[in-house]
């Protein structure tokens, strides 16, 4: 028997790095008079037939913020 399943990951840019996510915030408010106080840009993967051993190794390596 097979023992994989499917996960969705959801993954966002350190507190530091969020520029892209600060600029659109900005952006908006300016451009739809709006007033958010915080915009978040999330990247998800989506993993099919992973085992939780498979996971588990790879996830902090592999599954970082590089966009």
């Amino acid at each position: 028997m097979n023992n994989t399943t499917n996960y969705r990951i959801f993954v966002e840019k350190l507190p530091r790095f969020r520029v892209e996510a600060e600029s659109l915030r900005r952006e908006l408010n300016t451009n739809l008079n709006l007033s958010l106080g915080e915009v978040r840009l999330l990247c998800v993967y989506d993993l099919f037939g992973f085992s939780e051993e498979l996971l588990e190794k790879r996830a902090a390596i592999r599954f970082s913020a590089r966009w």
